[in-house]
């Protein structure tokens, strides 16, 4: 039987080629620690999300900026360790990449709770508004539906803060999963 090849045996043409994502694990690096100043950004709106549909919009096209910046961190640290999940520098990333997500969650969890906490038919007027927020209409509409569901604001955002901790399980499966599976 062969034995499996290691990450740097394997040819380059067989590889992902993740620089669409980051040309380098230092540019990747740079945006993390990017991100994590970033959690802040959005503070500003914070207790302002019924001003008016302009005030909202600036804060939920920011809000996603943030997201799309932190799936990309995050797509980039999980397919570096799926390529080699015995790795520790990729296990490594992947939990930092984790525990960023948590905080940037943490910090953007006022935002569901303060539009959920406007006046019944706030929401829908903004929307009635032109105006860019109809491109977030999906995402209003859909977090307006879960109003019956939801916690209050300061139970929402320490759940989110609990995120690491909460995902380490599997994580911890994650990683014996890829370090004992042999082909």
């Amino acid at each position: 039987m062969q034995s499996r090849l290691a990450r740097s045996d394997v040819p380059v043409e067989q590889t992902w080629n993740l620089d669409d994502l980051f040309a380098s694990p230092s540019l990747w690096e740079a945006e993390v620690h990017a991100l994590a100043a970033a959690c802040d950004n959005l503070q500003p709106y914070r207790g302002r999300l019924g001003d008016g549909a302009a005030t909202l919009q600036a804060c939920l096209d920011a809000m996603e900026r943030l997201q799309q910046r932190l799936s990309r961190a995050f797509m980039f640290a999980h397919l570096r360790n799926a390529q080699d999940g015995t790795d520790p520098q990729h296990q490594a990333a992947l939990a930092r990449v984790h525990a960023l997500a948590s905080r940037v969650e943490a910090s953007i969890a006022f935002v569901d709770a303060e539009i959920l906490a406007l006046p019944a038919g706030t929401v829908e007027g903004f929307l009635l508004q032109p105006g860019g927020l109809a491109g977030h209409s999906v995402y209003l509409q859909d977090l307006l539906d879960t109003r019956p569901h939801r916690l209050g604001a300061d139970t929402e955002q320490v759940l989110a803060a609990l995120g690491e901790v909460l995902d380490a399980p599997w994580l911890v499966y994650q990683r014996s999963k890829a370090s004992d599976l042999q082909f």
